[in-house]
């Protein structure tokens, strides 16, 4: 019976502990924090990781497949790319599509 009554309260505390961080990450966002998910991203997109811009090659539960490369490339494509690697999301900082990273990187007229 005491194995029984600690999953239970093991329970109760995971079920505290939930609720706590839904209300952590709802405030967040509602004070215009933007916590990144996997329905914010397609393959082919660009993620901000770290000052850079890499390309997203795929979307995975808890993080992004993206291009790697070991130059200290301020934009990185499949181009460029080394190897893949992972990001966590709550390493990103940002999105782009690649018609916004085209046009970033255009050069400047006039």
């Amino acid at each position: 019976m005491d194995a029984l009554a600690e999953l239970d309260r093991r329970h109760h505390d995971l079920t505290d502990q939930i609720g706590y961080w839904q209300h952590v990450i709802a405030a967040a966002e509602d004070g215009s924090a933007k916590i990144w998910r996997p329905a914010d991203f397609t393959a082919g997109d660009f993620a901000r990781v770290g000052g850079r811009w890499v390309e997203v090659l795929r979307v995975n539960t808890k993080s992004l497949a993206v291009s790697v490369c070991v130059e200290r490339r301020p934009i990185v494509t499949t181009d460029h790319a080394t190897s893949t690697g992972r990001v966590p999301y709550d390493n990103v900082t940002g999105r782009a599509t690649p018609d916004e990273i085209t046009r970033l990187t255009a050069p400047k007229k006039g």
